[in-house]
């Protein structure tokens, strides 16, 4: 029975619930960081794809514009990732954008480039992306659809790298295709991402 005397129940207290209440707009902000980045990426991919044929300075742009979009949204996954709060995999990540980021610049500043620049540029994003994608899907924080989704990133951008930096001489086309294809499947992982990211939120 309830008195006048009775102490009313106290909300929640304590590190988790207020872990969980801070973390939800910053879980929300990041959800449509990924969901912009994935729409961009496949955009930017599927004009390479469709444009083989374009000219280095055209794909200097392109690149460079994703690797800045991509170490954006690499960043902000870093701090606000909705799977799991392990230390390491944050702290890879955001030297992983940090890096995309340092890429991009270079690339949109030096648009006349040669192809071997460019193709160095690519791989070393690529490879050090992808090797921390997959120390990511391995964290034990990371479970579900979080470490599919890192580990198919992970794989996908070492074969992609190793491609870039092993082909002798690459073309542009060469460089222009598998770059598009990539760009694809890294919009559309993005897209599951944020996707899993709402149902996990509701």
């Amino acid at each position: 029975m309830v008195t006048a005397d009775t102490p009313l129940p106290r909300p929640p207290t304590g590190d988790r619930y207020a872990t969980e209440f801070d973390e939800a707009p910053l879980q929300m902000w990041w959800r449509r960081a990924a969901i912009l980045g994935g729409i961009i990426s496949i955009a930017l991919g599927l004009i390479l794809v469709i444009w083989p044929e374009a000219t280095l300075l055209v794909a200097a742009v392109l690149i460079g514009l994703w690797l800045l979009l991509s170490g954006a949204v690499t960043l902000a996954r870093a701090a606000f990732i909705p799977e799991g709060r392990s230390a390491g995999s944050r702290i890879l990540q955001a030297i992983a954008g940090l890096l995309f980021v340092v890429l991009g610049v270079v690339c949109m500043r030096n648009l006349s480039s040669s192809l071997t620049l460019i193709a160095l540029i690519i791989g070393i994003a690529w490879l050090f992306g992808g090797t921390v994608e997959i120390f990511t899907a391995f964290s034990p924080a990371t479970r579900g659809w979080g470490r599919l989704g890192a580990l198919l990133l992970g794989v996908i951008a070492i074969a992609a790298a190793v491609t870039i930096l092993v082909w002798p001489t690459p073309s542009l086309t060469v460089i222009v295709w598998v770059s598009g294809l990539w760009f694809v499947a890294i919009g559309v992982v993005l897209l599951i991402l944020a996707w899993r990211a709402r149902r996990v939120m509701a």
